[in-house]
């Protein structure tokens, strides 16, 4: 069935990349998760669920949509690590590996971009292709549940500086989400 997520979150900017400070959903108008990261105490408190739970708040950590950004804006130089991610429910792991670059076409246009997979202990995983010249920015994602069902988003339209990048009619698509 159709459901309006809209996530909000609110941090620093500093040398190394994003640093959450709140994050929070919702889904089709009503707030439905938070999370707000208590760095000088390293904890994270969770609301989500109808819980409201704390956990330890590594070095890096993330939330759910920062993630992206931060891999994409701040890559650590290695092929291979790890990083804790935040939603309103749960403090988990997720892996991330870049497997190298491709050129891939889109209905916009070909891009060369980074191809990244970012895993989940549980199965859920989701592939990200970043284009290189273009600042980092995600121009596809597929995402995995646990059950193998996926999800994939594609760019429509791309605007920066000097630059803009466009499908004349956006499609109608439906979205099965998980």
């Amino acid at each position: 069935k159709p459901i309006r997520v809209t996530p909000e979150r609110h941090g620093r900017l500093t040398g190394s990349g994003f640093v959450p400070v709140r994050f929070s959903v919702q889904r089709n108008g009503r707030e439905a998760e938070t999370v707000d990261f208590d760095w000088d105490r390293r904890r994270a408190t969770l609301y989500g669920g109808g819980r409201i739970t704390e956990a330890a708040l590594a070095e890096g950590s993330q939330d759910v949509v920062s993630v992206f950004y931060q891999v994409a804006a701040y890559p650590p130089p290695v092929d291979r690590y790890r990083v804790d991610v935040a939603s309103g429910r749960r403090m988990y792991r997720r892996s991330v590996e870049r497997l190298g670059g491709e050129t891939l076409p889109l209905r916009i246009g070909e891009f060369k971009t980074e191809f990244l997979r970012v895993g989940d202990p549980d199965g859920e995983r989701i592939e990200l292709w970043l284009a290189t010249e273009y600042f980092n920015l995600p121009v596809r994602m597929r995402m995995f549940n646990r059950k193998g069902e996926m999800t994939e988003q594609e760019i429509i339209e791309l605007e920066v500086p000097g630059v803009k990048l466009a499908v004349e009619e956006p499609s109608v698509f439906s979205d099965r989400g998980w």
